[in-house]
C-alpha cells in the first residue's frame, strides 16, 4: 500500500429490478418514493447526524439537565433521535475509549484528580472492559492495570464481578452514577477508586456540548508514528525496537538458566510459548509449579510415558473433571486420570489461573 493514494469508494447499487420493486414499498402508510423525496429535502442535515454521534450524546445531556429544571418540561417530547441520560455502557465505553473529556472530568470521590496515561486497549470477552491501562494519581507514579465501566457503581457486585479473578487487577472503576459512595471492593481483598461522571455532566452542561462534539483525542500510536517519522524513520523505529525486545528475551532466558538450569529453563519457555497470548502467564505457574526434574523423574519410560505425563499436567493445572467443579459421570479414562493424580498428592493451580474465553482451540 505504502504511498500511493486509494481510490474513492464507489456506490454500490441494487439491481434495476429489486428499484423497480421496491417503488411500491408503503412506509407506514406512505409510499416509498414519497419517502425517498422527504429524504432529499432533509439535506445533510441527516447526514451530519449520522457522522457525528458524539453531538447526540452532548445534546441528550444537555437536554436532560434543561428538562429538569423546566417546569413544563413534562410536556416536551425529546426527538427519538437523542439518546437518554444516564449514558449506558456502550456509550460510556465511546467516550472512554475515544478519551472524549476534559482533563478535570475525572475525579474521585475524595477530589483526587485522575490523570490517564493510556486508556488501555478494549478486552475481549469476559473480564475487565479495558486492559493494560496506565494512569498517575496526585504522586505522579504510573499504575498499570485494568478499566471497568458501568452506567451504575452497583452493577460491579450485582454481575458478580467481586467474586471473579479476572477483575483482581482493576486500577479503576468509572461510573456515570456513584449509587454506593464506596470504593469497589475486587475478588482478593482490593479495592479500587471510583469515578463518576454525573456530576461533572451536571457541572459543565456547556463544556460538555463542546468536548464530546470534537474528534477523537487519541489515535493509536502507530498512526502519528508514520506522519511525525515518515516511512523510514517509523521502520528504523520498528526495527530498534525488535532488537531491544530480543535482547530482554535473552536476558530474561540467560536469568532463567542461572535460576533453575537450563533444562528448566526450556520447559518453562516452552510451556509459556504455548500458552500463546492468553494463557502463557498460567503456563508459566505450571511450570514452576511442576518443575522438569519432578515430572521427568515420575512420567515414567517407554511407551508409557506420555501417560504418565497428561495426569500429572492435567491435574497441576487444576484441569481435571472435579478439580474444574463437574459433578456428573465420567469415563474410565478420566476416572484414571484423576486416580493417577490423587496418588501423586501434588498441588495443582488455584480456580480462575485460566483464560478459557476468546482461545482459539488450537491454541488451546
Amino acid at each position: 500500500m505504502g504511498d500511493r493514494r486509494l481510490p474513492p469508494a464507489r456506490r454500490q447499487r441494487p439491481p434495476a429490478d429489486a428499484r423497480r420493486r421496491a417503488r411500491g414499498i408503503r412506509v407506514r402508510g406512505r409510499r416509498r418514493s414519497d419517502v425517498r423525496s422527504e429524504t432529499r429535502e432533509a439535506g445533510s442535515g441527516t447526514t451530519e447526524a449520522t457522522a457525528q454521534p458524539e453531538a447526540s450524546i452532548a445534546a441528550s445531556c444537555i437536554q436532560h439537565l434543561e428538562s429538569s429544571t423546566s417546569p413544563s418540561s413534562s410536556r416536551i417530547s425529546p426527538p427519538a433521535s437523542h439518546l437518554q441520560l444516564p449514558l449506558t455502557e456502550a456509550q460510556l465505553t465511546e467516550i472512554w475509549r475515544g478519551r472524549r473529556y476534559p482533563a478535570g472530568a475525572l475525579v474521585t470521590r475524595a477530589g483526587v484528580p485522575v490523570n490517564v496515561i493510556f486508556q488501555g486497549r478494549p478486552g475481549r470477552g469476559p473480564g475487565p472492559d479495558f486492559r493494560g491501562a496506565v494512569i498517575a494519581g496526585p504522586s505522579g507514579v504510573p499504575l498499570r492495570g485494568d478499566v471497568e465501566l458501568h452506567v451504575r457503581a452497583s452493577s460491579f457486585r450485582a454481575h458478580g464481578h467481586h467474586v471473579d479473578p479476572a477483575y483482581a487487577g482493576v486500577i479503576l472503576h468509572v461510573v456515570f452514577d456513584d449509587d454506593l459512595g464506596t470504593d469497589t471492593q475486587l475478588p482478593g481483598g482490593g479495592s479500587s477508586p471510583v469515578v463518576a461522571l454525573a456530576p461533572w455532566v451536571a457541572q459543565r452542561a456547556d463544556e460538555l456540548r463542546r468536548w464530546l462534539a470534537q474528534p477523537l483525542l487519541w489515535r493509536e500510536p502507530c498512526h502519528d508514528a508514520v506522519m511525525r517519522l515518515g516511512v523510514d524513520g517509523a521502520v528504523a523505529a520498528l526495527d530498534a525496537e525488535g532488537d531491544l525486545r530480543f535482547e530482554t528475551k535473552v536476558a530474561r532466558a540467560r536469568d532463567a538458566v542461572w535460576a533453575g538450569g537450563a533444562d528448566q529453563a526450556l520447559y518453562e519457555g516452552l510451556l509459556e510459548a504455548l500458552g500463546y497470548g492468553g494463557n502463557g502467564p498460567a503456563m508459566l505457574q505450571l511450570a514452576r509449579r511442576l518443575p522438569w526434574r519432578d515430572l521427568a523423574a515420575r512420567a515414567g519410560d517407554g511407551a508409557t510415558r506420555a501417560l504418565g505425563l497428561e495426569p500429572l499436567l492435567l491435574g497441576a493445572a487444576g484441569l481435571l473433571p472435579s478439580q474444574r467443579g463437574h459433578r456428573g459421570p465420567i469415563d474410565g479414562y478420566a476416572a484414571a486420570l484423576e486416580a493417577t493424580f490423587a496418588r501423586e498428592g501434588l498441588a495443582a493451580l488455584p480456580r480462575g489461573s485460566w483464560r478459557l474465553w476468546g482461545i482459539r482451540p488450537a491454541n488451546a
